[in-house]
């Protein structure tokens, strides 16, 4: 059962390195170290404590996964906030152009 905040379980270092290293990989590579961690996993099982391999995969996938979730959503917030910026700025630009042009016509009348 997965807990959220203080509660949680403390988070395996190996898991976390391995879950790491498959983001920082392109996709054909981190199929292969998928492959090396399941075998290595496998390898340090001992007989009364058997991993299902496939649990183990779709664990590291799930990893994977929401770490490269995580990125995207970083990069869309960046390119969110740059787009905001450019309209927020585009805003003022034309409010300071628009009293410019008030400023010219009330000074043109005043003469």
């Amino acid at each position: 059962k997965d807990t959220v905040g203080r509660n949680r379980a403390n988070l395996d270092p190996g898991k976390m390195r391995d879950a790491f290293t498959i983001r920082e990989c392109k996709e054909h590579e981190q199929k292969d170290l998928i492959k090396a961690s399941i075998r290595a996993a496998n390898a340090r099982c001992l007989p009364g404590n058997v991993v299902d391999e496939g649990t183990r995969k779709r664990s590291i996938e799930a990893m994977a996964l929401g770490l490269l979730e995580g990125e995207r959503k970083k990069k869309q917030r960046e390119k969110d906030r740059k787009l905001l910026t450019a309209a927020r700025q585009k805003m003022l630009d034309a409010e300071k152009q628009r009293l410019e042009v008030e400023v010219a016509k009330n000074t043109d009348v005043g003469r």
